[in-house]
């Protein structure tokens, strides 16, 4: 996701010799049976449709019979992408599902980076992620009344531009967040749907939103 004002690509991009490539950046979905299962469901994802420059169409094809369908979307005149995942159950059977929206930015500076958002009780939350003397890494889970109120932002002082991440309450359950600033830079910002016990034909749903937008500046 780059601002064309700077050039600058808030998300990290992964070098394809790394490990765990091409996970380890960017933006994905993925589905567990669990918040604590060890791996994901396997899929195979194929471009369903391309409707101009603004909005692709994916669907994905999972061997337990669950079946999602994925669009990413460019909302027109804003800085802004949309994306919207469903996934249904295509089997005859009852399948545990969680979906999780991942977003790994990528700060030029992780000792200038920063979380913050209203928490919805109501809390104001302000968080340097790397601080003098600690560790240069970290993680923190979000849930119940400390979850975020429908957004949270990842700042960089000096570049101008936040990261800004928005979700619909009712159809996110927990919100994780990674940081890591010692072998490389990257924040990983996770939303995590509500567990449920699919009935075969019945679906699961969970969109996000990432604008990049000018930091508030102070005179």
């Amino acid at each position: 996701m780059i601002d064309r004002r700077t050039g600058h690509d808030v998300l990290r991009r992964p070098d394809p010799g790394e490990r765990s490539y091409p996970d380890v950046g960017g933006l994905s979905v993925y589905v567990y049976s669990d918040y604590l299962a060890d791996r994901p469901y396997e899929a195979k994802w194929e471009i369903e449709s391309q409707v101009g420059p603004s909005e692709l169409r994916l669907s994905g094809a999972y061997a337990n019979g669950l079946k999602a369908q994925r669009t990413l979307r460019l909302r027109q005149g804003e800085s802004i992408l949309h994306t919207e995942t469903t996934l249904q159950n295509g089997s005859a059977s009852v399948l545990d599902a969680v979906l999780q929206s991942r977003c790994i930015a990528g700060p030029r500076s992780m000792d200038r980076a920063a979380l913050s958002f209203r928490r919805q009780d109501g809390t104001t939350v302000e968080q340097k992620l790397i601080e003098p003397g600690t560790e240069p890494r970290g993680y923190k889970v979000y849930d119940g009344s400390e979850l975020p109120d429908g957004e949270w932002m990842l700042s960089e002082a000096g570049t101008g531009l936040v990261l800004v991440n928005r979700f619909p309450k009712d159809q996110v359950s927990r919100c994780f967040a990674h940081w890591n600033g010692k072998a490389e830079n990257a924040v990983t910002l996770w939303l995590w749907s509500a567990k449920r016990a699919l009935a075969p034909g019945e679906a699961l749903k969970l969109e996000t939103d990432y604008e990049i937008r000018k930091a508030k500046t102070t005179s």
